[in-house]
């Protein structure tokens, strides 16, 4: 993962950016971001001024790594009791305490759902039936005959078949694969990166995000 200058401003605040510290990709983020009324870049004689409207979070851009906190912060376990009790849910026990670094909330995203992708792990993935075709030595579920009558006539040693067998391999998993994957670029505390790296690697992988 490249090392990004961090860049932090208030809500409601503004920093100053060099000119190579964006590259015009990342301009026609921010400008994206403009559009929708997050923030608002303005061309400076010496660089970019990025300033934040009412936006909090994290922006990882190419070179830089933008955190726009909040103007009143709330500690993180006050935030998850709140959130708690808005969901009608108890407030999840972990070992790891509801904690706010230096970045806001984006640590405090990440460590819940690193909370509950660990539990999954732990209890077993849900598995499901998924169809599949592919080319065996021996017979496996069905014979695709079809198949086997185009590609491979005569031969026994290569077999068209279909699967149907229970996978952990599924669409909720792939989702959740991602959404750490996406938390770990997030993240700027090197421990709870690790956990979201190793965590990640036991959920199976969508080819792309869009895809998951």
């Amino acid at each position: 993962m490249p090392e990004r200058a961090p860049v932090r401003l208030g809500e409601y605040g503004s920093a100053p950016l060099e000119c190579d510290q964006l590259t015009p990709r990342d301009v026609e983020r921010l400008h994206a971001l403009q559009a929708r009324g997050h923030l608002t870049l303005t061309r400076e004689r010496a660089g970019w001024r990025l300033k934040a409207d009412a936006t909090v979070g994290v922006l990882v851009l190419d070179r830089v790594r933008v955190t726009i906190a909040p103007k009143f912060a709330i500690p993180g376990d006050q935030l998850m009791s709140w959130l708690a009790y808005a969901l009608g849910t108890p407030v999840p026990v972990t070992a790891r305490r509801w904690a706010t670094g230096p970045d806001g909330y984006a640590d405090l995203v990440a460590a819940a759902l690193l909370e509950e992708c660990e539990r999954l792990l732990r209890e077993g993935l849900r598995r499901d039936y998924v169809h599949r075709r592919s080319v065996e030595p021996v017979l496996r579920g069905r014979l695709d005959v079809a198949a086997q009558a185009t590609h491979r006539y005569g031969r026994l040693d290569q077999l068209h078949v279909r699967t149907f067998d229970r996978e952990a391999d599924i669409e909720d998993n792939r989702v959740l694969g991602s959404a750490l994957r996406a938390a770990l670029a997030l993240t700027a505390a090197p421990d709870l990166a690790r956990a979201l790296r190793s965590t990640a690697d036991g959920f199976p992988q969508a080819p792309t995000p869009a895809a998951a």
